[in-house]
C-alpha cells in the first residue's frame, strides 16, 4: 500500500467519477486505500490503483485537464499568481506551510503565460465594453471627457525616475471605468541574455516596446490611447490630468490641436503642500511647522471647493486665506469661522491658538497663493484623476514595487488583472474559465 505524503487540491466530482467507474478490465469498485504509487504533474497527480480482484493498475487523475494533457488547477494557480501578486518564492512557502508537495518553476512559468493571455483578453474585452458603456451613458456623443494618468512599477522618490516598465490608463468621466491601457517595457531577459552569450534568443513573446527613459513613457502612452481611440472614431475633446506639460502638448501636436486639458484637483493640492513645504526646508521659518501647513492645505482645499466654475469669486476667496491667517477676516468667504462669532474666535488650527506674525514669512505665503490666484480661470474648473489612482493602487496589489517581473511578461499580465478587476470587479477572474 503506497503511503502518500503531505496534502493534495482534489477535484473531488473528477476523483469520485473515476472511482465509480471500476477497473478497466473486469469494472470492480476501486478504492484510495488500494494505491500503489503516485505521480505529480504541478498540483495534479496521477493514481495508480491496483484492482483487488484482477491486479490491474488503473490511472486515476485527481483533476480535470485541457488541451495537451494540462491540468486545469495548475492552469488556475497561473491565474491566482497574477491575481494575488506573489511571486514564485512566496507561492513555494504558501505550499510548505500547508504541506503541499511544491510546483516546479518551469510549470509555474508556463501556466503563467496561458493564463496571463486569457487575462489580457478579458481586459480588453472589458475595455470595449466599458466605452460603449460610456458612449451610451454619454448619449451617444463621440465627444468625452476622460481623465488620465501613469504609474511605475519602481518606486519613486521624485526625483529618480529609473524604472523599467511603466502603465497608463484612459478612465471615462460618465462610467468611471478604463476605456483603454496601455504599457512600456524597456527589458526582456531572454534577449538581454541572448545578447551578452552572442546568439540568437529563441522564439518568445518579447514584451520589450521602449528605449527612451521611463519620464518619457507616459506622455508616449497617452498620445498612443488617443490616437486608438480616433481609429474608432471617438474624440476624447477633454483630458483631466496632471500638470504634465509634455503629455498635453504632445497630444495636442499628434492627435488634436482642440483638446482642452483640465487640472486634477489631487495633484493640485498636492503641489500646493509641496510648496509650503520646500519654503520650510529652504527658510527655516519658526512658524511654518506641520500644523500651520496643515492648516494652509485646507483652506486651499475649501476655496477651491466652495468656488467651481465661479473664477472671479475663487480669486478673491484665494487672496484671502494669508490675511485670515494673520488675523485680518474683512474679505474673509463664507468658510472662516469668525464670522459666525468674531468675540469668542480662536484660532485653534495655528501653533498655540495664536496668528501668524512673521512679516517675512506672509511676503512668502502671498507670493505662492498669487500664482494660483492668477490661474483663477483654469481652477474654477478642475477634474479628478482619482480612478486613475485607484488604479495604481490595484496595480501595486498585483505587481508590488519590490519585485522584478518587467523582464518577462509577467508585468504585462498583471497590468491586465488590474485592468480586469477595475472595469468587471474580483469576479473577472470568473471568466477566465469560460
Amino acid at each position: 500500500m503506497y503511503h502518500s505524503k503531505g496534502r493534495r487540491v482534489v477535484e473531488l466530482g473528477v476523483l469520485a467519477a473515476h472511482l465509480q467507474k471500476g477497473c478497466k478490465k473486469c469494472g470492480a469498485v476501486l478504492h484510495l486505500w488500494d494505491c500503489i504509487q503516485e505521480r505529480h504533474y504541478g498540483l495534479g497527480s496521477i493514481l495508480y490503483i491496483k484492482c483487488t480482484i484482477c491486479s490491474y493498475i488503473s490511472n486515476i487523475p485527481i483533476g480535470k485537464r485541457h488541451e495537451k494533457n494540462i491540468w486545469d488547477m495548475n492552469t488556475k494557480l497561473g491565474a491566482g499568481i497574477a491575481n494575488s501578486g506573489i511571486g514564485f518564492s512566496v507561492l513555494q512557502m504558501l505550499f510548505a506551510s500547508l504541506n503541499i508537495p511544491g510546483v516546479a518553476a518551469g510549470t509555474v512559468k508556463k501556466r503563467d503565460r496561458e493564463a496571463g493571455k486569457a487575462i489580457e483578453s478579458v481586459a480588453q474585452k472589458s475595455c470595449n465594453d466599458a466605452l460603449d458603456e460610456e458612449l451610451k451613458m454619454n448619449d451617444g456623443k463621440v465627444e468625452i471627457r476622460v481623465a488620465a494618468d501613469a504609474g511605475w512599477q519602481t518606486r519613486s522618490s521624485g526625483r529618480k525616475y529609473n524604472s523599467y516598465s511603466g502603465h497608463s490608463v484612459l478612465i471615462g468621466d460618465k462610467s468611471g471605468k478604463i476605456l483603454r491601457y496601455d504599457y512600456r517595457c524597456r527589458k526582456c531577459r531572454l534577449c538581454e541574455n541572448a545578447k551578452r552569450k552572442g546568439i540568437q534568443p529563441i522564439d518568445h513573446d518579447c514584451r520589450k516596446n521602449w528605449d527612451g527613459s521611463a519620464k518619457a513613457m507616459e506622455p508616449d502612452m497617452i498620445v498612443g490611447m488617443l490616437k486608438d481611440l480616433e481609429k474608432e472614431n471617438i474624440h476624447p475633446h477633454e483630458l483631466v490630468m496632471d500638470d504634465d506639460s509634455t503629455a498635453i502638448s504632445r497630444a495636442r501636436k499628434k492627435c488634436d490641436q482642440t483638446i482642452t486639458k483640465f487640472s486634477d484637483r489631487n495633484h493640485l493640492k498636492k503641489t500646493f503642500s509641496n510648496k509650503l513645504y520646500d519654503l520650510q526646508r529652504v527658510k527655516k521659518y519658526q512658524q511654518l511647522r506641520g500644523k500651520t501647513i496643515t492648516h494652509l492645505k485646507k483652506c486651499f482645499s475649501y476655496v477651491l471647493a466652495q468656488h467651481q466654475k465661479k473664477p472671479e469669486e475663487l480669486k478673491k476667496s484665494l487672496l484671502c486665506i494669508i490675511p485670515h491667517m494673520y488675523g485680518d477676516h474683512l474679505a474673509c468667504p463664507s468658510w472662516c469661522k469668525y464670522k459666525r462669532n468674531p468675540a469668542n474666535y480662536i484660532p485653534r488650527n495655528l501653533p498655540y491658538s495664536r496668528y501668524l506674525t512673521c512679516l517675512e514669512l506672509k511676503k512668502d505665503l502671498e507670493a505662492i497663493i498669487q500664482t494660483y490666484a492668477q490661474q483663477a480661470e483654469k481652477l474654477s474648473d478642475l477634474g479628478s484623476t482619482q480612478a486613475c489612482e485607484s488604479f495604481n493602487h490595484i496595480v501595486a496589489s498585483k505587481h508590488p514595487k519590490n519585485l522584478y517581473l518587467s523582464g518577462s511578461e509577467s508585468t504585462s499580465f498583471r497590468i491586465a488583472a488590474a485592468v480586469a478587476q477595475k472595469n468587471i470587479g474580483k469576479s473577472y477572474i470568473q471568466e477566465l474559465g469560460q
